[in-house]
């Protein structure tokens, strides 16, 4: 079991094709995608999406993302 805390900074991030926000479904779609992998390799992926999306766009706001394994 995990639990995720996260500052609003992950998906209201601007980026992707239409310079739209990354969104909630996006974020929970990635860390559904990686919630059987160990913490090290979630975060790797969480930060690789984020940069990928972002792309060349400035970073909008705050950015925290904080998981607790049980």
């Amino acid at each position: 079991m995990s639990l995720y805390l996260a500052t609003d900074g992950y998906k209201d991030q601007l980026g992707g094709k239409n310079l739209a926000c990354l969104g909630n479904k996006r974020f929970i779609k990635i860390l559904k995608d990686t919630n059987n992998h160990p913490f090290d390799r979630q975060k790797e992926k969480l930060i690789r999406e984020f940069h990928d999306f972002r792309g060349k766009n400035d970073i909008q706001d705050d950015l925290t993302v904080v998981g607790f394994g049980f």
